[in-house]
C-alpha cells in the first residue's frame, strides 16, 4: 500500500483516502515529507529519462502502422533465429543474445504481440512507466541490433546466383548419335531413349520444375544404365534451377560415391548447393576437393577467397 501511495503522490494522483493516510503518517513521523520528496524526485527523473527513451523509439516506429511492428519484430525475431544468432558463442553477443531474447519475452508477458496491456490495473503508476520504457527499450533493441546484424549478415545467396549458371546439354547428342547408329526403326530402346530428348528438350528450355519430374519419372521406370548417371546429373540440375537444392544434394552425393566421370561437376554443385543455404563449411570442403581439378580449380578457388 505504501509504495502505491508513494506513487500516486509523485504523479499528483491521490484520493482523498490517500491523502488522509498520509496526513496521518506525517502526524506519527514528520520525517516522512523527506521520503515523499525523495521518492516524487526520483519519479520526475524516471520520468524525463523514459519520455526520451520513448521518444527515441517512437522515431524508429513512426514508418510502421502497430500490426507492421508486430511482423517487423517477428519477422526479425524469426530471421534471427534462423541464422543461429541466439546460439552465437562470443562473449559480446552472448550478452546481446540474452538481453533481445530477455526483452522479446518481457513483449510478449506484457501482451504486445496479442493487445496491449501496459495500463493494466495491477500495476503501480511506476511500474506502468517502467513498463512502457521497457516496450521501448525492447522495439528499439530490436529493430536497432537485430535489424543491423540482419542488414551485416553476408548473404552467401547472392554469390551463389552470381556463379550457378545451366549446365550445357551434352546428353542428348549422345542419345541422338546411338539412335543414327543403331538406327531409329526396331531399336528396342528406342521409346526410352526418345524419353531422354524429351526430358532435355525441356530442360534446354529451363523449365527446371517440368524437368525434374521427366528426369525422376525416367530413372524411376528404369533407364540405360549407360545414361544413367548422366540422368542423375540433370536432375540435380534441375532441382537446382527449380530452387529445390534439398532435392538436389542427394542426387549429387550419390554420383559421387558412385561415379568417378561425374564426380568432379556433382562436387562443384554440391558446394553450390551448401553455398545457397549459407552453409560455408560444408561448401568450402567440397570446393576444397576441387583444388586438383583441372576444370573447377579456377572457380573453386576464385569462390572460397570470397569467403
Amino acid at each position: 500500500m505504501k509504495d502505491l501511495i508513494l506513487d500516486k503522490h509523485a504523479f499528483n494522483r491521490l484520493s482523498d483516502k490517500d491523502k488522509a493516510w498520509i496526513k496521518q503518517e506525517l502526524l506519527k513521523d514528520p520525517s516522512f515529507q523527506k521520503e515523499l520528496d525523495l521518492h516524487s524526485d526520483i519519479v520526475r527523473g524516471i520520468d524525463i529519462y523514459i519520455e526520451n527513451l520513448i521518444d527515441s523509439a517512437l522515431i524508429e516506429i513512426q514508418p510502421f502502422q502497430i500490426e507492421d511492428l508486430k511482423n517487423k519484430i517477428k519477422h526479425i525475431d524469426k530471421e534471427l533465429e534462423s541464422e543461429a544468432f541466439f546460439d552465437i558463442q562470443t562473449q559480446q553477443n552472448n550478452e546481446l543474445n540474452k538481453t533481445i531474447q530477455a526483452v522479446d519475452t518481457e513483449l510478449e508477458s506484457e501482451g504486445f504481440f496479442s493487445e496491449v496491456s501496459l495500463n493494466s490495473d495491477s500495476k503501480t503508476p511506476v511500474l506502468k512507466l517502467i513498463t512502457k520504457a521497457l516496450a521501448a527499450a525492447s522495439i528499439l533493441l530490436i529493430l536497432t541490433f537485430g535489424g543491423q546484424y540482419l542488414l551485416n549478415k553476408t548473404d552467401y545467396s547472392e554469390k551463389y546466383t552470381e556463379v550457378f549458371e545451366h549446365y550445357e546439354n551434352i546428353l542428348s547428342e549422345n542419345v541422338y548419335l546411338e539412335l543414327s547408329e543403331k538406327g531409329f526403326a526396331g531399336n528396342p530402346e528406342e521409346a526410352s531413349l526418345q524419353k531422354i530428348i524429351a526430358a532435355m528438350s525441356v530442360y534446354d528450355s529451363k523449365n527446371y520444375s517440368l524437368s525434374a519430374v521427366m528426369l525422376s519419372e525416367l530413372l524411376e521406370n528404369g533407364v540405360d544404365k549407360s545414361y544413367q548417371s548422366n540422368v542423375q546429373l540433370y536432375l540435380g540440375l534441375s532441382y537446382m534451377g527449380d530452387n529445390q537444392i534439398n532435392r538436389a544434394i542427394p542426387v549429387f552425393l550419390k554420383l559421387i560415391e558412385n561415379n568417378d566421370t561425374m564426380k568432379e561437376t556433382a562436387t562443384w554443385y554440391i558446394a553450390l548447393c551448401y553455398l545457397k543455404n549459407d552453409n560455408v563449411e560444408q561448401s568450402s570442403q567440397y570446393l576444397s576437393i576441387l583444388k586438383n581439378s583441372a576444370y573447377y580449380n579456377k572457380k573453386a578457388s576464385v569462390l572460397l577467397n570470397s569467403f
